[in-house]
């Protein structure tokens, strides 16, 4: 009764400030600064560069949620996944299938699982997001949160300075440079229990070192995580243990830069970020085996679904100072490599037997996801630098080539002696007309290249002291082109499928905004956003006939095309109080057409990539902060509503319906308060954090797809506490994570007609102990 008690007055007493206060960037002390200079220039305020250049967040007439390093590690923030919680109408979700690592991820309802990205993901200032095709293997790497310098969240489109990749918004991590004055450092460490689980810990060590003062200098950072499992995987039939906590994670970080003064005006900055993080198994367990409500999670899968997943960025940037313009340039090459196993054994058995328990525990199948990406990028910018001019302006070039290599191929040795015994002595080329393609019941190979080549430019002119305008245009041409073989007794056949695609968009970008004071800032933009068409490998009709019939098909298209948004968005940003209370809100409509979007085909399990029509999103952010004395409180609520327009139906089939829901929450929810008191020679601190997202809605009956015992999202409540000493260099506090131990159940399965349901959850109440030091 007291711990209810006391978890509805936390609850309620956060709620309050939550709506009071939002965006935890307002809050956020200064990040870290790279030089002298910058530092004086822009000392006390947040900087960011959502507009290419050096701004203070509160001049930047964008809604944008910035985070510094010292406010990720107050609010625990380590991965995407912990990001998108603590910024409202950013969403994010990760596959329940197989090795659970392939993940999706959204600003203000922007959201689609297949094609080219409609969030772009950049590291400094490299694309890094990947296009997904029909194979289940593509997912965005993320860079781990440990030596960065702060994390944007650009909201709405970015068609403009940041291209096609960037539809809905961009999420950016910045990491700091090296000092060519001063020596510098960072470090963290931590471990932490979780409940009904095991042990986690970290440690990581940056340090910044001028080898030659004032022209050159290095920064050395590596980091190291394990995260510790909480998900049993146990026999089915006997629930004997087979591995305890199988669903544990490591992840490794390290990062080299170099500054060099070449000449009185010129910099050159060459880095190389490497990155991996691999898992014994998923964290998807079995609704039958476990008890969700003692936190008691199991999965019965036959076998384990590691998966590997490693990344290497070398980059070199110039910045150039030309007098009253710069020249800023980066070049970067990008490569990546990842592979998964995921289980397919009781997938195959359901597919073949109607069983999703297996008949014969020796006949398993395993799967092999390998996915693998080589981008470079060039862009070069020139910019004015006269901040206080009438006329500032932007102009670049940009060009980009990606190579993707994707493999998907379900293993069948075992259905060699599988298919006799289901059938009565039939062979596999008896039952499918084809054997086995290379040992793979499925096999999809693809090879794809994205090519693109833009102009761009922005200009903000003052057309009085107080007002601005701001106009925008980039000029891209796009080309995708792939080879693909899919083949195997689950296609049918064996097929080969060529295409190619290539248009010229064009992203404009037009705004006002209007500073009366430098406490105020009033903005009104309308801004386009484009991601670009695609080809697929064919589907076989041996296998997906029937599904395509009733779509009224007779084949599944090869090609799809394009989509764009137009986004109006009206915002103001304001400092009251004498600088105590700042906020910071704004209110968006998106019209989004020629949507692409995946139809499963839901018989034979594939499926392919099409236009569904269109859809608007319409919502607001808001966001504030507030701070008395040693009293700080930040918060962020975000509402979108985002609806497909029309109802489609394609056959005797609906693939979507008027005002089916596309974002996944409407509202989301983040609030935190902290005290700052002093202890002795010391300042003490204690803060709470809360997140909250609303349940998501189901999908329609009507639409093809649809299973009527799998519900919406629900919805989530997550508390974390923090306490700690500080003094000018350490940093020590204790932290419960998910105080309540809330644990939503997000329940799937991969067939309407199976009895074996999937779940996955966040992660159980964690309590630990972490060490910073800023030296």
């Amino acid at each position: 009764m007291v711990s209810s008690i006391m978890r509805h007055k936390v609850l309620g007493a956060v709620s309050l400030l939550a709506l009071g206060t939002t965006s935890p960037a307002l809050a956020q002390e200064a990040p870290e600064q790279s030089t002298d200079q910058k530092a004086d220039e822009f000392a006390g305020a947040i900087v960011v560069t959502a507009t290419r250049r050096d701004e203070k967040l509160s001049d930047v007439p964008i809604n944008i949620a910035a985070f510094s390093r010292d406010t990720l590690d107050a609010l625990g923030t380590k991965s995407v996944d912990d990001l998108a919680r603590i910024t409202p109408n950013l969403q994010f979700s990760r596959q329940q299938f197989g090795s659970g690592n392939r993940s999706f991820i959204s600003i203000r309802g922007i959201r689609s699982t297949v094609g080219t990205a409609t969030t772009g993901i950049y590291i400094d200032d490299t694309p890094i997001q990947i296009r997904t095709v029909r194979s289940a293997t593509n997912t965005n790497a993320y860079p781990q949160v440990f030596d960065l310098e702060r994390i944007e969240v650009l909201k709405g489109p970015q068609g403009t300075l940041f291209g096609a990749g960037s539809e809905g918004g961009t999420v950016r991590f910045i990491t700091p440079e090296p000092s060519l004055t001063e020596t510098h450092g960072y470090g963290r460490a931590e471990v932490s229990h979780t409940e009904g689980g095991e042990m986690s810990y970290e440690a990581g060590l940056a340090l910044s070192v001028p080898i030659a003062e004032d022209n050159f200098a290095l920064r050395a950072s590596g980091w190291y995580r394990r995260d510790g499992g909480y998900v049993d995987r146990v026999n089915p039939s006997t629930g004997a243990m087979i591995q305890e906590n199988a669903n544990r994670q490591e992840s490794y970080a390290g990062r080299l830069a170099f500054k060099i003064r070449a000449g009185e005006d010129v910099t050159i900055t060459p880095s190389v970020f490497h990155q991996r993080v691999s898992a014994d198994d998923s964290g998807i367990f079995w609704q039958s085996l476990s008890d969700i409500d003692e936190g008691d999670f199991r999965a019965g899968n036959a076998l384990a679904s590691p998966f590997d997943d490693r990344f290497t960025l070398a980059a070199v940037k110039i910045d150039a100072d030309l007098g009253n313009v710069a020249l800023v340039s980066n070049s970067s090459y990008f490569t990546r490599n990842m592979a998964s196993y995921p289980n397919y054994t009781e997938y195959v058995w359901h597919l073949l037997s109607g069983q999703s328990i297996p008949l014969d525990p020796s006949m398993t199948f395993d799967a092999d996801y390998l996915s693998g990406q080589d981008v470079y990028t060039q862009e070069v910018r020139l910019q004015s630098t006269d901040a206080q001019a009438r006329l500032n302006w932007t102009v670049g070039a940009y060009y980009s080539h990606a190579t993707q290599n994707d493999f998907e191929g379900i293993n069948g040795s075992s259905l060699v002696t599988m298919i006799p015994m289901l059938t009565g002595g039939l062979t596999i080329e008896d039952v499918f007309g084809v054997p086995l393609y290379q040992g793979y019941a499925f096999y999809d190979n693809q090879k794809s290249v994205d090519e693109q080549i833009a102009a761009f430019a922005q200009i903000d002119y003052r057309l009085m002291d107080t007002l601005k305008l701001t106009a925008g245009m980039r000029v891209s041409h796009v080309r995708f082109s792939f080879d693909s073989l899919v083949a195997g007794p689950q296609n049918g056949a064996t097929v080969t499928t060529t295409g190619e695609q290539s248009e010229t968009p064009v992203t404009p970008k037009i705004g006002l905004s209007w500073e009366p004071n430098d406490d105020h800032l009033f903005y009104a933009s309308a801004s386009k956003g484009f991601r670009p068409g695609g080809a697929q490998g064919a589907v076989g009709t041996a296998s997906c006939g029937t599904d395509l019939a009733d779509l009224g098909l007779d084949r599944a298209p090869t090609s799809y095309g394009s989509d764009e948004v137009w986004s109006y968005e009206v915002g103001a940003k304001n400092s009251l109080l004498g600088g105590k209370l700042s906020l910071d809100t704004s209110v968006f409509w998106i019209d989004w057409s020629r949507i692409q979007a995946r139809v499963t085909l839901p018989s034979c399990g594939l499926g392919f990539i099409t236009n569904v029509g269109s859809a608007t999103s319409r919502g607001v952010d808001f966001a504030a902060s507030l701070k008395l004395g040693g009293l700080s409180l930040n918060g962020g609520v975000g509402y979108v509503d985002a609806t497909y327009d029309d109802t489609l139906v394609v056959g005797t089939s609906t693939i979507v319906t008027e005002g089916q829901r596309i974002a996944r929450s409407p509202w989301s929810v983040s609030a935190s308060g902290q005290y700052d008191f002093p202890i002795g020679n010391v300042d003490g601190y204690a803060r709470v954090n809360y997140q909250f997202r609303s349940a998501g809605s189901q999908t329609p009956s009507i639409v093809i797809g649809y299973d009527g015992a799998i519900p919406g999202d629900p919805a989530t409540h997550f508390v974390g506490i923090r306490a700690g000493v500080r003094t000018s260099t350490v940093n020590l506090s204790v932290f419960v994570d998910n105080v309540f131990n809330e644990l939503p159940n997000y329940l799937s399965r991969q067939f309407r007609s199976s009895d074996l349901f999937y779940g996955s959850t966040v992660r159980p109440r964690t309590a630990g102990i972490t060490v910073t030091s800023n030296f």
